[in-house]
């Protein structure tokens, strides 16, 4: 089945519209909103109760209502017990997992602790005088009590009963996709949810909605940890390392979850066991793989390796490159799939960072995975993420987070011609290049797609500090609209036929926010409009070129119009 026909009621290309044609990438900008049994009150979300989408799902046939868990996966409490033989597989532990030193440090309180019977987690917390971090993580697989192995619950989502339509024709849109790569109406799939600061807890979410929307779901069970153990070649202390990364940049505590989800846990060391090989041919037979949201960084350590990228990831790149594998992520897994050359220059990959800080103070090069919002300033990787989108830094939650200023400076300090930002339940849809070499684009779901154009702009600014530029080009597309790269890497927009094309007069100023400014100018006509982001004034212009629609849902599309940023005068602080 033909990609366009399976998008079609999707609207993702009207017939004024060029043709996407096979589908490489779907880059979805996170915020879906998804009908999950996690959900307090799924009315909302949900087209039926819970009970009535066990009955009538297809993707859950034989799953009874008391193996769903409807709400968070209750915390467990552990017990810990001091011998002699943990005594010593704790001293026994490699370098790399536990300094020497450390082991002095805690030898003496944890001796006294022998025979004294179990502790709890406040108490052996007290023994380890509040070690925290990798030492922590360590300690408490090594004297963990086991605790017998139950049957798990399941938290479940459902694509066939969401009620948001744009979400369901978001997941279904991959599916499609992935089915016109593998000429079977129902294709293979892999999830991979090593973003997450425990990837075994978005398992269930992430393969239930990509069944219900279709799809035979093979989850890759990648993540930091795995990939150190992997570079090691150290399979015997997969909990401590699991334990240990998930507490990178994030400082929560995930232990002891090869307990809570023994069934994912076993994967994940048959995955060690064998070197990667049954992943390996994982990779290899999948139709679509799908990465979801977290921490992009996250994701990049899933893949990458100490000796660079990993056979997992060559084989992801070689067999999306010749058409044979579809790829889509949400929010970080937008982010990730951002990287490869532009001409002859690096993509970067974003991040962090808030807007204002940014265009104030540059990007530092990031370092381990940050929680977004755990530092202000921009922060990005200038190597670039998986290297599945060559033609700019992508960037999701795009407009709802004001996300404007720090792409732009990204796209600028790296000497990117464009820079992608794709709004909450929004995803950008990227064809496989034509014959001609270019690459056509569309967009699909509730938001929009913001594009800077930096090719006729002049940027200024020490690369961490204050920060100007001039000229830039902003495009933003909604459903129907379509962008087009060619060889040589020019870019043009195509707006679809709106409700009207907005008239141009006078400029108007105002608090910034940069989706409100252009529906503000083209509500009232006008030619220009500016605003704030921080200490930076930014304004917008419309040059007799540019165009500004008026979309079916009463949105603005517009393309060509004029970006500055410059510092902010003594005038800012009037606006």
């Amino acid at each position: 089945m033909a990609v366009m026909a399976a998008l079609a009621g999707c609207a993702l290309a009207p017939p004024q519209s060029a043709p996407i044609g096979r589908v490489g990438n779907i880059i979805i900008g996170g915020g879906m909103v998804n009908c999950s049994s996690t959900l307090a009150d799924p009315s909302r979300q949900c087209a039926a109760p819970w009970r009535e989408i066990l009955q009538s799902d297809p993707a859950f046939a034989g799953v009874r209502e008391q193996d769903v868990l409807f709400g968070p996966v209750p915390a467990r409490a552990f017990t810990y017990l001091v011998t002699p033989a943990a005594l010593r597989a704790f001293d026994a532990l490699p370098e790399r997992l536990v300094a020497r030193a450390d082991k002095l440090r805690l030898a003496p309180a944890l001796a006294r602790q022998a025979g004294a019977g179990p502790l709890s987690a406040a108490q052996f917390s007290a023994v380890l005088a509040g070690a925290d971090g990798p030492l922590l993580a360590a300690a408490s697989e090594v004297f963990v009590e086991r605790q017998a192995a139950g049957p798990r619950k399941r938290q479940l989502r459902s694509t066939a009963y969401a009620a948001n339509a744009d979400t369901a024709a978001i997941y279904r849109a991959f599916v499609a996709a992935a089915a016109a790569v593998s000429g079977k109406p129902r294709p293979t799939v892999g999830v991979v949810t090593a973003s997450a600061d425990n990837p075994y807890n978005d398992h269930d979410l992430n393969v239930s909605a990509l069944r219900s929307a279709g799809a035979e779901v093979v989850w890759l069970p990648l993540d930091g940890g795995l990939r150190r153990a992997l570079d090691a070649g150290d399979c015997a202390h997969l909990a401590i390392d699991y334990s240990a990364y998930a507490q990178v940049g994030s400082g929560r505590q995930y232990l002891h979850m090869d307990q809570i989800f023994p069934d994912l846990d076993a994967r994940r060391r048959q995955a060690c066991a064998d070197q990667a090989a049954g992943l390996n041919r994982d990779l290899e037979r999948i139709d679509g793989i799908f990465f979801s949201g977290g921490n992009q960084a996250r994701h990049l350590d899933s893949l990458v390796g100490r000796h660079g990228p990993s056979v997992q990831l060559q084989i992801l790149r070689r067999r999306h490159a010749a058409g044979q594998l579809v790829v889509a992520g949400s929010s970080a897994g937008d982010a990730v799939q951002a990287g490869g050359q532009w001409r002859g220059r690096a993509v970067p990959m974003i991040a962090g960072g808030e807007s204002a800080l940014t265009l104030a103070t540059g990007l530092a090069v990031a370092g381990v995975p940050v929680e977004e919002g755990a530092e202000r300033r921009g922060s990005y990787y200038p190597g670039g993420g998986l290297g599945l989108f060559p033609f700019g830094p992508l960037d999701s939650h795009f407009s709802q987070r004001g996300r404007e200023g720090r792409l732009t400076r990204l796209a600028a300090d790296s000497g990117m011609d464009y820079g992608f930002g794709v709004d909450e339940n929004t995803a950008l849809v990227v064809g496989r290049p034509g014959p001609d070499g270019g690459t056509m684009m569309g967009v699909l779901g509730e938001g929009g797609v913001w594009v800077v154009d930096l090719r006729v702009a002049s940027a200024d600014g020490a690369a961490d500090g204050a920060f100007s530029v001039r000229g830039a080009r902003i495009h933003y597309l909604h459903a129907g609209d379509t962008l087009h790269v060619d060889r040589q890497g020019a870019l043009v927009v195509a707006l679809a036929k709106g409700a009207a094309d907005a008239p141009a007069a006078a400029p108007r100023g105002g608090q910034f926010n940069l989706a409100g400014l252009v529906d503000d100018m083209a509500r009232r006509g006008t030619a220009g409009g500016r605003g704030t982001i921080g200490r930076f004034e930014v304004r917008v212009s419309r040059p007799a070129a540019g165009r500004m629609v008026r979309t079916a849902r009463g949105r603005t599309s517009y393309s060509g119009l004029k970006m500055d940023i410059l510092p902010c005068a003594q005038a800012c602080a009037a606006m």
